[in-house]
């Protein structure tokens, strides 16, 4: 089984549409009488919700839509709901461009600087002896659903695990709002892991429902997830381990 990503983001646009304006406080006006809003933001174009907390976030607009979870067992059941809420008012007639977003902190039973040294051997064999720290970027393609990615990964510790969770430092492509690095106390992380950033964009964009966005998006994690195992057993030499390996 694929590992579960510790934050999954994902966004989808469409063509721009008077609909947003006319019914953008509906769609609000409709999360709070679900019981879905616990915080709100609103500005000309787009409008953010914290659904029930800061690790459930949705935001959507005049030509998107966009989703975050930014703990492993995030409530997908939670987004759902506000998803269908989203599309049954603004009635987008197709989506464009899908772009997810996912990082996996894969706990590691080793020593932090072990671990970086032997991932710098498994990696280069011979010219990686010597080298104290290192990340790895490369490009790629899903056959399913169709898209091209890139991943960045490498081997941190608990202390720098907040700033690439929270975008602050890192080499794939950037994104508009990031949390703050506080919404990942180091306690709360493993000592030592395996870390993989991917950034996948879809060639062939689902239809505008719940159920077609669900599965692309599953679809997506379970494919990147393959990889990123796979990438993670190479470098390391170890089966997945910790809370994030069920």
């Amino acid at each position: 089984m694929a590992p579960t990503p510790w934050t999954r983001r994902f966004a989808f646009s469409w063509p721009q549409s008077v609909a947003y304006f006319e019914r953008r406080y509906g769609v609000l006006r409709r999360f709070e009488d679900e019981g879905l809003v616990r915080q709100f933001r609103v500005s000309e174009q787009r409008i953010g919700v914290y659904l029930g907390d800061a690790n459930h976030e949705l935001v959507y607009g005049l030509r998107s839509i966009e989703g975050s979870l930014f703990k492993p067992d995030g409530d997908w059941d939670r987004m759902s709901a506000a998803l269908d809420i989203v599309l049954a008012d603004l009635q987008p007639k197709r989506l464009l461009r899908p772009v997810l977003r996912f990082q996996w902190l894969i706990a590691l039973d080793a020593e932090y600087d072990e671990a970086r040294r032997a991932g710098a051997l498994e990696m280069l064999g011979d010219a990686g002896k010597g080298l104290t720290d290192w990340s790895g970027l490369v490009d790629g393609e899903l056959e399913s659903p169709p898209s091209t990615f890139q991943a960045e990964f490498g081997i941190l510790d608990a202390a720098e695990a907040p700033q690439r969770l929270s975008r602050q430092i890192g080499r794939v492509q950037g994104e508009r709002d990031t949390p703050p690095p506080t919404l990942w106390p180091t306690e709360s992380l493993p000592p030592v892991a395996f870390f993989c950033e991917t950034i996948a964009q879809g060639t062939e964009p689902p239809e505008p429902s719940v159920e077609a966005i669900s599965a692309f998006v599953r679809d997506s994690q379970d494919a990147l997830g393959g990889i990123v195992s796979g990438m993670m057993e190479r470098v390391t030499g170890m089966t997945r381990g910790g809370p994030d390996s069920e």
